[in-house]
């Protein structure tokens, strides 16, 4: 009887390949929920939202403790900032920041990063994770009474394959149990807090003045002696390749008239 029990709780244990999820990655935060993750649990929808704002600003640097401060007063925090100095070729600073915020100030944060400087794009995208979420959990849940099952066999007497055999079966359990609740808080810290992607790019400096007639007329003579001198290195390379090949066209000269005086004299 024992051995039949033992069986039936083994074939009860899924495979690993059972709990693989799609679209989870690596957990970055283990935030309790929220208010407005309890919200979404309560109307049976789980929602994860990213938005994505790039921003044309005056000052770099400003905008940067302008978009931090949003974070602060929104209760979220800064991940991570990239800050591009101005580069040799005299291009224009930027940054790029990434904030996390809860689930319900994503859309005042939105609204208030828009202010920061002139809006050039802005993209707000969101992923059901309910099925996702509510598949998971109950996984979870039964991946856990088989971990009660096997250790309450582990208990019982039996034979020392039987127990090598149930110790093994429980570790496996057991790590799809810790892989499968990492998954789970992730997504629901996905639920809980939003991630905001945010772009600054310097405002492009106005169009250049035009340039005075004198400047014009100054650039003109310039461009000419520029052509003149270029001429003259061309004319001077013709004179030196001439120089150069002139033994080879006095022997074919040579050569030349030596085959014409022997004609002449054949001819005679």
């Amino acid at each position: 009887m024992e051995h039949i029990d033992f069986v039936r709780v083994m074939k009860s244990v899924p495979a690993p390949h059972d709990i693989a999820l799609k679209g989870t990655g690596q957990m970055r935060f283990a935030a309790a929920p929220n208010p407005s993750a309890a919200k979404s649990a309560r109307s049976g929808v789980q929602i994860a939202r990213t938005g994505s704002v790039s921003l044309f600003v005056p000052n770099v640097d400003k905008a940067i403790a302008a978009v931090s401060a949003i974070a602060r007063a929104q209760t979220g925090d800064v991940l991570s900032l990239d800050d591009t100095a101005r580069s040799e070729q005299g291009g224009a600073p930027s940054a790029d920041m990434e904030l996390r915020v809860p689930d319900d100030r994503f859309e005042a944060a939105m609204r208030n990063l828009a202010h920061v400087g002139n809006a050039r794009a802005r993209s707000i995208s969101a992923e059901d994770l309910t099925s996702q979420i509510v598949d998971s959990a109950a996984r979870l849940r039964n991946l856990r009474r088989t971990e009660i099952d096997i250790a309450k066999i582990m208990d019982r007497s039996g034979s020392i394959g039987q127990i090598l055999e149930a110790e093994s079966q429980l570790s496996a359990v057991r790590e799809q149990i810790e892989t499968l609740d990492a998954e789970l808080k992730d997504m629901r810290n996905r639920v809980s807090y939003s991630t905001i992607s945010v772009s600054l790019a310097a405002e492009v400096a106005g169009a250049p003045v035009e340039s005075s007639a004198s400047a014009q007329l100054i650039s003109e003579w310039h461009t000419a002696l520029h052509a003149l001198s270029q001429f003259t290195i061309g004319l001077v390379s013709v004179v030196v390749w001439a120089i150069a090949f002139i033994p080879y066209l006095l022997l074919a000269a040579l050569c030349w008239w030596l085959v014409r005086r022997r004609l002449s004299r054949t001819s005679i």
